[in-house]
């Protein structure tokens, strides 16, 4: 029957001036089931933030941006805090 491609549906938080950024503070996105999170930065242009200290995190658990995303998987990306 040839090869399924599988997917799974995921929920982007955006944070801070990263909500700004993007336009909105939530997004639901399918995505290949061998995705990271470094797929969705790019997918969001949002390699410049690298630069400036950005975080992610999976289900609440900070992780590194080459981790595999998983179906149901709610991906926070936070920016640098700054304070004043």
């Amino acid at each position: 029957m040839g090869d399924t491609i599988k997917a799974w549906k995921v929920t982007i938080l955006f944070f801070g001036p990263l909500r700004e950024y993007v336009g909105t503070e939530r997004i639901e996105l399918t995505m290949a089931a061998d995705s990271i999170i470094e797929n969705i930065i790019e997918c969001f242009n949002l390699e410049k933030w690298l630069e400036t200290g950005l975080k992610a995190a999976i289900d609440g658990e900070i992780c590194s941006f080459d981790t595999i995303l998983h179906d149901g998987a709610e991906i926070a990306l936070l920016p640098p805090v700054s304070g004043g």
